[in-house]
């Protein structure tokens, strides 16, 4: 990422609006529910992770919620649990939580 950060972003958008066309094929398709993984979160640092993953995640809730405002929307972002404040700040209906995240705090950290 920091090595290409201009193409590393160019790839990511590319790959942000796969997942928006695929996510929205699966409503079309019937999904009355979507979660979004953010599978690989711990294996960037938070700067990078709110520099590189963190636009890509507001994107697909924003064009997400844009089409289909009536579908839930769920984000999981593993071994991130750093982001999970920001990402309740966006258009994601659920925020859920990993192993590492302190149960009894979990829900003052997302606003809930």
């Amino acid at each position: 990422l920091r090595s290409h950060p201009t193409e590393s972003k160019e790839l990511l958008d590319m790959l942000t609006t796969v997942v928006i066309e695929y996510m929205s094929e699966q409503v079309e398709s019937g999904a009355h529910m979507l979660q979004l993984f953010e599978a690989m979160g711990m294996m960037i640092e938070e700067p990078e992770f709110d520099e590189f993953a963190m636009p890509c995640l507001e994107k697909i809730a924003s064009e997400l919620k844009g089409r289909y405002p009536d579908v839930p929307l769920m984000v999981f972002s593993r071994g991130a649990s750093f982001a999970n404040e920001a990402l309740s700040k966006l258009e994601y209906d659920v925020v859920t939580i990993d192993g590492s995240v302190e149960r009894s705090t979990a829900r003052d950290v997302v606003g809930g």
